[in-house]
């Protein structure tokens, strides 16, 4: 069985979560890599995703298990990557016993804001706005219902990365969706969006997911 880490980037950002859960089974097949499968009279490829990346979010660090046989982990990086698109790329894998179930063990995300035309001090300056605040109670529209959340005590933290961007730690569960902290920004200080980056996942205690896997220690 394999963790694979994997990137979602350029144009492979805009395909939907269950269309990436399709298109991994593709490449799989064309690629000629032997998997498991489940059993019944609909059997399909045993392979299991984190949480799903927003459409238009770029990702260096995605996770999905999948039950491998007969494959050394670099073949099967090399067969995957060759037969994948461009932004679609796994970067690392790890052989484990047993499925770790990462998807209920993240809990918080490092995403990198970028936004147009700013400059650090007016960026140092939200950052010291942000920090002062009680609560940060915005509005935004699920479905049909329109909500309100206090967003505050989902931003673990937050600070300059570069001129343009803002470095964020988020909490993925409960969930508080980058492109909703965009926004609030956005409203409140007239910044514009660019784009935004996911960098790193971490557990509930903040381990990187990454040494989670590696020294198989979960919180």
């Amino acid at each position: 069985m394999l963790i694979c880490k994997y990137t979602k980037t350029k144009a492979a950002a805009y395909i939907p979560h269950l269309d990436v859960l399709r298109h991994m089974d593709m490449i799989l097949r064309r690629a000629d890599i032997a998997v498991q499968k489940s059993q019944g009279f609909n059997p399909h490829t045993k392979i299991f995703f984190g949480p799903p990346l927003p459409i238009g979010v770029e990702s260096l660090a995605e996770y999905f298990v999948v039950h491998t046989t007969d494959i050394s982990q670099a073949d099967f990086v090399d067969k995957f990557n060759a037969h994948s698109i461009e932004g679609l790329q796994i970067s690392k894998t790890w052989s484990v016993e047993t499925d770790p179930n990462i998807y209920p063990k993240i809990g918080y995300a490092e995403y990198v804001l970028h936004f147009v035309e700013t400059s650090t001090d007016r960026l140092s300056q939200i950052v010291q706005d942000i920090s002062q605040k009680k609560e940060w109670v915005v509005e935004y529209k699920r479905k049909t219902e329109q909500k309100t959340q206090d967003i505050l005590p989902l931003v673990k933290s937050m600070e300059v990365s570069s001129e343009n961007c803002l470095r964020c730690v988020l909490s993925v569960a409960p969930n508080l969706r980058a492109a909703l902290l965009c926004e609030a920004i956005g409203k409140e200080y007239g910044l514009q969006k660019l784009f935004i980056s996911k960098e790193r996942q971490f557990d509930k205690s903040m381990c990187d997911i990454d040494d989670c896997i590696k020294n198989n220690r979960w919180k």
